[in-house]
């Protein structure tokens, strides 16, 4: 870290290890455990169209322990596998319809997304080690 930072970001800065701080003390890591929401990033498969939600996912990287470009990497991976399963063909050629894909069991498509989402982390580990570390702390 610069020994010296502008105002605007020494604010910022302190601003956000006030928050970080205030998280730790109320177990934010176990209430976001519970929130069945898409809080870090998500795919909207009618547009289709990936969104990473940085302010959040800085926040629980901080939380977390872990770095922000770790815990992106592992939430991109999760949302461009709902895109791939969703929008990919499979081996036969077939794709799921996007109908089809908005009525599947949330189970279905949340496990698919999980399961690509730990063998594409666990490749990475070699390259980054700790973008698998994220990947348990998040699911």
């Amino acid at each position: 870290m610069p020994r010296f930072l502008p105002p605007s970001v020494a604010d910022a800065k302190e601003f956000c290890d006030h928050l970080l701080s205030a998280l730790q003390k109320i177990e934010i890591g176990q209430k976001l455990g519970g929130i069945s929401e898409d809080v870090l990033g998500a795919y909207f498969f009618r547009v289709p169209e990936v969104h990473l939600y940085w302010m959040v996912i800085g926040l629980v990287a901080g939380v977390l322990g872990i770095t922000a470009e770790s815990l992106t990497v592992v939430i991109a991976t999760h949302e461009l596998a709902h895109a791939y399963s969703h929008l990919g063909r499979e081996i036969d050629g077939k794709k799921w319809e996007t109908e089809g894909f908005a009525g599947a069991d949330l189970n279905i498509v949340e496990g698919i997304a999980q399961f690509y989402t730990e063998v594409v982390s666990r490749k990475l580990e070699t390259r980054n080690p700790p973008v698998f570390t994220g990947l348990s702390e998040v699911d």
